[in-house]
């Protein structure tokens, strides 16, 4: 799976507008796949993931 539209995180855990990016460690820490970001340009990036056998 791929979904875009970030902006590239530069701190752990990643925030946005101030608080916690629920939605990117939502997809980053789903228990049901192995997820990674991507940065594609200074202002982008996507998370690419895969479903982990068994899920």
């Amino acid at each position: 799976m791929v979904i875009d539209d970030f902006t590239p995180a530069t701190t752990w855990p990643p925030r946005f507008g101030g608080a916690p990016d629920r939605p990117r460690l939502h997809w980053l820490e789903h228990p049901g796949l192995r997820a990674t970001e991507l940065r594609l340009a200074a202002d982008l990036s996507v998370i690419a993931g895969t479903r982990l056998p068994g899920s």
